[in-house]
């Protein structure tokens, strides 16, 4: 019985929605503080990702406070909060150049506190609060702006701004039920690209329809399954419609994961997160897959969902928690069944920060999607 777990964003899209959307949101609020730095570049989106750093919710933060700090560092006097998102920009010829930012000194002291599961934005409000530097360098009515709620849309303007960008305003009012503070379309409808070749991705579809290879996909994107109500939004939905697996694959993002309980804990590397997928692939209906993830993280042995001794489990990744959170639910299964599990560790990058903190996991590294494929083919399984 193989199984093949696949990220989204990095693996089968290409992410360039989520990437605009960072770089308006970063824009609208420097914008607004009179500012025009430079664009955050791929290779500092990537340096946050090798990091653990995997939601754009905490990027965004991050990025304006390394603003706010090196704009100070120019001699610049900026008011100590963010500025109002529905407040007019500073016209361009007003605006102050602003040099260069350094992201680094922002992530470090991250890398060092973050626990498995732990929201970094979070964690940068706490370092806020201890007086580590360079948090503390951030006046606390800014830290509380950029830190402190960033899973709150309605208490969060960062995130309330990013949401306006990457559903469109008229989705973000339904997701929401707010009135929308400007006018723009879904950047992940308008810009998101399929990286498999569509070929590829039918025969994923079939074979994972006639139960040759079993499919699903895992993501951090927050998801809208069946009967959710408000906040749940419907990001990975929308991914799922552009390659053309929607109703055939199955997909576990953020809202699928709220049943354990509040807060992104559950979310890879938390093995809750690849033991749901892997049971949503297999075929179990959404309440019968919690109930049987459940009862493994209870210790418990459940119903064996294939034959004794016969699970081959595969994960894609372009980042590190996945492939934790895959090798965490492979020891929670052989402990529950007491047998082997074979897991292929696929790794999905060209940049070398990211590369490295995926072969420290163990996986195998592949700049290209043709290679990932040809591994998968290699295995046995999705030609």
């Amino acid at each position: 019985m193989r199984v093949v777990l696949f990220d989204l964003d990095g693996v089968l899209v290409r992410p360039r929605g989520y990437r605009a959307a960072v770089r308006a949101t970063f824009a609208h609020f420097a914008h607004r503080w009179g500012l025009e730095p430079p664009e955050p570049r791929e290779a500092d989106l990537a340096l946050f990702e090798a990091h653990g750093i995997t939601s754009e919710w905490d990027m965004v933060p991050l990025l304006l406070a390394a603003l706010w700090h090196a704009a100070r560092g120019q001699g610049l006097a900026l008011p100590p909060s963010l500025p109002d998102p529905a407040a007019e920009p500073v016209p361009p010829p007003a605006r102050v150049a602003v040099s260069s930012i350094d992201i680094g000194p922002w992530i470090e002291p991250l890398t060092t506190s973050l626990s498995p599961g732990a929201i970094p934005s979070q964690e940068a409000w706490a370092l806020h609060q201890k007086g580590y530097i360079p948090f503390a360098h951030l006046p606390t009515p800014l830290a509380r702006a950029l830190f402190a709620e960033t899973r709150e849309v309605r208490h969060a303007p960062i995130t309330r701004v990013f949401q306006h960008y990457t559903l469109g305003s008229a989705t973000f009012t339904r997701t929401y039920g707010l009135p929308a503070a400007f006018e723009t379309p879904s950047f992940l409808l308008r810009e998101d690209l399929p990286r498999p070749p569509a070929a590829w991705r039918r025969a994923v579809r079939q074979a994972h329809a006639r139960g040759a290879c079993r499919v699903a996909v895992m993501t951090a994107r927050p998801s809208q399954p069946e009967g959710a109500g408000l906040n749940a939004a419907p990001e990975a939905n929308l991914a799922l419609e552009l390659l053309e697996w929607d109703g055939v694959v199955p997909i576990v993002g953020l809202g699928d994961l709220a049943q354990f309980g509040p807060g992104e804990v559950w979310l890879k590397p938390h093995p809750a997160h690849a033991l749901l997928a892997l049971a949503r692939a297999l075929g179990l209906a959404p309440e019968e897959a919690h109930r049987w993830t459940r009862a493994l993280l209870a210790h418990t042995s459940p119903p064996r969902l294939w034959p004794a001794g016969q699970l081959a489990l595969a994960v894609v990744e372009d980042t590190p928690p996945g492939l934790r959170a895959a090798q965490a639910a492979r020891a929670v299964l052989q402990r529950a069944y007491n047998e082997p599990v074979a897991l292929l560790a696929l790794g999905l990058s060209a940049d070398s920060h990211k590369a490295r903190a995926l072969a420290r996991t163990g996986a195998r590294v592949y700049p290209s999607w043709p290679e990932v494929q040809a591994a998968l083919t290699a295995w046995g399984c999705l030609a």
